[in-house]
């Protein structure tokens, strides 16, 4: 459940915008999105990059960056609490995009906060 999850922060995207001409290829765009996590919250994030779900080489249209967090620790009982930011992409527009932490295992990726 994903109800002591905060959603900070969320970053939405069509997938392939930006793009000047043809399509890129997906591997590249995966790439590209782990790399946005750097470029929107700064470097060292603990990132969880959801497998996109293709056809062929194309994405799905529109790409999520969301930066989670609660205020309970994974690791260290004396931190502020933990974070993760998830990346994933989807065909509709999310309307609720906490549910997405349905699919994460917390404990695994999320990681200690300190203020």
């Amino acid at each position: 459940m994903s109800h002591d999850k905060i959603l900070d922060s969320l970053h939405v995207s069509r997938t392939y915008g930006g793009s000047y001409a043809g399509r890129v290829e997906s591997k590249v765009m995966i790439e590209a999105a782990r790399k946005s996590v750097e470029r929107l919250f700064g470097p060292d994030r603990p990132t969880l990059v959801l497998p996109p779900k293709t056809q062929g080489d194309a994405l799905p249209e529109w790409q999520y960056v969301a930066w989670f967090s609660c205020y309970t620790p994974v690791e260290n009982e004396d931190a502020c609490g933990s974070h993760l930011f998830v990346v994933w992409w989807d065909d509709v527009l999310c309307l609720d995009p906490s549910s997405i932490l349905d699919k994460v295992y917390w404990k695994k990726h999320a990681k200690d906060f300190d203020f």
